[in-house]
């Protein structure tokens, strides 16, 4: 490496300039060099980094506002991951953020991937490990976002991270990111990016509109406080000694769901989870199959996804997802995203999915959008944590979902959930074509 090149960038890591981000910046270097308009991220805007602060949660019945750990952000639909004080939690107003801020991963093996905030993700208070980058100009700000989504923005972005350990971006470095202006593809970029953001934040409303009127159409509320205990005689055991199990409540909730015309997920759905382990040769893309963790699937931007070889699985089938299915996480904590369910679209199918991903699947797909707005819903999701057992991790039985009451189908309108899901599809295709202009357009 040139000493002139060591001196200007005052560094003296071999990572970084070994890192995939040389060629980047080479290309960057080059656009300069012939007379591309650039633009830094703090010359149109400002990075703002929200220093750790103290999570005050709140108690049971009090005002609160929902919590994202910095991956939730890139999941279909977040669930919140704590619920904090709205009175008690110091400048909770500065914690905010509104429609438009782009959310960078600020620290881990896999920061830089980015999400533009929408009107539902604004209703959440982000971690503190996601920079917020504002840019008042739509257009120069949907461009940042594709140009920094793209995987040359992104090797940009991780060639200047910092930690002998635990790999940092601070808001100085993101806000020195030079950005070119590539006029060639600029306008298309911004309308396929503005395209694909207004697709996602309305699949979205209409996720979570279908969720609430399931939840508004099903009782959920015990009628006694736990506190005050309650009796199950030795013969209801059933081989369960765990008093969640057992919980007077929600077997009262389950008889009012099933008399209001509430189904049983058995008879609606084949519920399957692949047992057994396999061998992790994870491979490159070109070489390998799609593979998704419990956790990466909830996410519409699966985070350090990996690729299956072709030879490690004998019997693939018990183990791929199809278009139609209802998959949800079957291992993990019943007080966070156990049973979270997603619906498998035509993008995803024929992936493989881990043994820790539980499966039904519906026999009339008619009903795929009503079995998964059910299960997303408050009262299956009190089923489903009451049949988890484990004393580490918890995990679900196909015989224990199978028993699971669903609300009537009236409470959901499925081939609607269904189209908000292809949405999805669309704006992530939509993503895809931006990032392919700006990829080539970049390297030319």
């Amino acid at each position: 490496m040139p000493a002139a090149s060591v001196a200007k960038a005052a560094r003296f890591d071999a990572g970084y300039f070994t890192a995939p981000g040389v060629l980047s910046a080479t290309r960057l270097e080059t656009h300069v060099a012939r007379g591309a308009e650039t633009f830094s991220v703090t010359d149109v805007g400002d990075v703002e980094h929200v220093t750790r602060f103290k999570r005050v949660l709140a108690a049971p019945d009090e005002p609160s506002i929902p919590f994202l750990r910095a991956f939730d952000v890139f999941e279909y639909l977040p669930e919140p991951a704590d619920l904090l004080s709205a009175n008690r939690t110091p400048e909770l107003d500065a914690l905010r953020i509104e429609p438009g801020v782009i959310l960078v991963t600020r620290s881990g093996r896999n920061l830089g991937p980015c999400v533009l905030a929408d009107e539902y993700l604004a209703g959440f208070i982000p971690s503190d490990d996601l920079l917020r980058i504002r840019i008042e100009d739509e257009d120069k700000r949907l461009f940042a976002f594709a140009f920094l989504s793209s995987p040359s923005g992104q090797d940009l972005l991780r060639q200047d991270r910092t930690g002998s350990v635990i790999s940092h971006l601070s808001a100085g470095q993101v806000g020195n990111q030079t950005i070119p202006i590539l006029d060639a593809v600029f306008d298309k970029v911004v309308e396929l990016t503005r395209t694909a953001h207004e697709l996602r934040g309305g699949a979205r409303s209409a996720l979570s509109a279908a969720v609430t009127a399931v939840d508004a159409a099903s009782p959920s509320h015990m009628a006694t406080p736990l506190s005050r205990g309650w009796t199950v005689k030795a013969s209801a055991l059933n081989g369960r000694l765990d008093a969640a199990f057992h919980q007077s409540w929600l077997q009262d909730l389950k008889s009012s769901i099933a008399d209001g015309g509430g189904v049983r997920l058995g008879d609606v759905a084949h519920i399957s989870k692949p047992g057994g382990r396999y061998k992790t040769n994870y491979v490159s893309i070109s070489h390998g199959r799609p593979l998704l963790s419990g956790r990466q699937l909830l996410q519409f931007l699966p985070i350090g996804q990996k690729y299956l070889a072709e030879s490690v699985l004998r019997d693939a089938v018990p183990y791929e997802l199809q278009a139609g299915t209802v998959a949800f996480q079957a291992d993990g904590r019943a007080e966070e995203s156990l049973g979270q369910p997603v619906l498998i679209t035509n993008e995803r199918d024929g992936w493989l999915a881990s043994g820790h991903v539980g499966r039904a699947r519906p026999y009339s797909l008619d009903d795929a959008g009503w079995i998964w707005a059910s299960m997303a819903s408050r009262a299956v999701r009190a089923q489903v944590a009451s049949i988890a057992c484990g004393s580490v991790v918890d995990a679900l039985y196909t015989d224990d979902i199978e028993a699971i009451t669903l609300p009537p189908r009236s409470t959901v309108d499925s081939a609607g959930v269904v189209e908000a899901w292809a949405h999805f599809d669309q704006a992530n295709d939509l993503m895809d074509q931006a990032i392919g202009l700006i990829e080539s357009e970049f390297g030319a």
